[in-house]
């Protein structure tokens, strides 16, 4: 389930998966992101960009 408040975005339950691949769910639900964190591991910059594309 993902929860958005203002600029935020939270999400809780779903199944094990590396943080590039829930950076890019999130994407597809709510649009580009400009940071994303996800188990404790913040993405990078390259990282972003390609969740991002």
């Amino acid at each position: 389930m993902y929860r958005r408040r203002g600029s935020a975005c939270t999400a809780s339950g779903g199944t094990e998966q590396p943080a590039t691949r829930a950076c890019r769910r999130v994407v597809q639900k709510f649009g580009p992101v400009t940071a994303f964190s996800y188990k404790g591991k913040t993405l990078s910059a390259e990282e972003l960009a390609a969740c991002n594309a």
